[in-house]
């Protein structure tokens, strides 16, 4: 607040900015005098949508789609199905006895172990 007092002492309260007498009384008159005239006619008019604009919605579904599909194919191209169990038993033995084995080595399990665990001792 110091800053303020020095300034009101130095330069006073006094508003330096003055409005003309009457110009607020006048001012209503003078902008409306100040516009153009304005056509009694009232019209419509209809905004044109761009035919982008319209069809853009289905323009986005559509690739959507294309790139859905495109990528089940892909997928189905690397991935080809398996025969299924029912079709090939012998195999599907082998190949869990393979895992299981797998599994036993990867676990560090002898067969006594194995035993154990199967008994629930």
């Amino acid at each position: 607040m110091k800053e303020e007092d020095i300034l009101k002492t130095s330069f006073g309260k006094e508003n330096p900015f003055r409005v003309p007498e009457g110009y607020f009384e006048a001012l209503e008159s003078r902008v409306m005098n100040n516009l153009p005239e304005e056509k009694a006619s009232i019209r419509t008019v209809a905004k044109e949508i761009p035919l982008w604009r319209r069809l853009r919605p289905y323009v986005a579904a559509a690739a959507f789609f294309g790139v859905m599909v495109g990528g089940y194919l892909i997928y189905q191209k690397n991935n080809p199905e398996a025969p299924l169990p029912s079709e090939n038993v012998a195999s599907m033995m082998q190949s869990d006895d393979y895992n299981i084995d797998t599994a036993a080595d990867y676990a560090m399990l002898d067969n006594e172990d194995f035993y154990a665990y199967l008994a629930g001792e």
